[in-house]
């Protein structure tokens, strides 16, 4: 199997794919955010004046939570968009992988280890396969590209 087969596949659903482009390259950089603005709270933590503490930390507190609650979001959409696309590529193989096969020779099934109970499974197994590949690792290479080309603008800014 091609991947480059697979995302000519997946561009067929491009409204998934952008979607799911979108939310898991924003969720890598907002775990930027979070850990900067985490920073921040502690310091305002160590502060020696108790007015200080306790408005800057109220502040950090809030927008933490706010990025939190952003994150979750993007998380969700994230995964459920490259979830989806992976269910749809499976079901796409499984008919191509069924067509294939019902256009072999009838003595094909014949043979014990081609029995329609074997293949069936067998086309179970490998477009299950293919849904984890596309939503594990597809999925977790967009947020790290996100992490990656925010570090690297922020990097050459600073």
């Amino acid at each position: 199997m091609n991947y480059c087969n697979v995302i000519k596949e997946c561009w067929n659903f491009k409204i998934d794919c952008i979607l799911a482009i979108i939310a898991s390259l924003a969720n890598g950089v907002v775990k930027i955010f979070e850990g900067t603005v985490a920073g921040y709270g502690t310091n305002a933590l160590n502060s020696n004046y108790q007015t200080v503490r306790y408005d800057k930390a109220l502040k950090y507190g809030w927008i933490y939570l706010i990025l939190a609650f952003v994150d979750a979001l993007l998380t969700y959409i994230g995964t459920w968009k490259v979830t989806q696309l992976g269910i749809k590529l499976g079901n796409i193989y499984k008919r191509k992988m069924l067509k294939k096969y019902l256009s072999f020779h009838i003595s094909y099934f014949d043979i014990k280890g081609n029995s329609p109970g074997s293949i069936l499974s067998k086309m179970a197994i490998e477009t299950a396969q293919l849904k984890d590949y596309s939503s594990s690792i597809v999925g977790n290479s967009l947020k790290l590209l996100g992490l990656m080309i925010y570090i690297l603008i922020a990097g050459m800014l600073s």
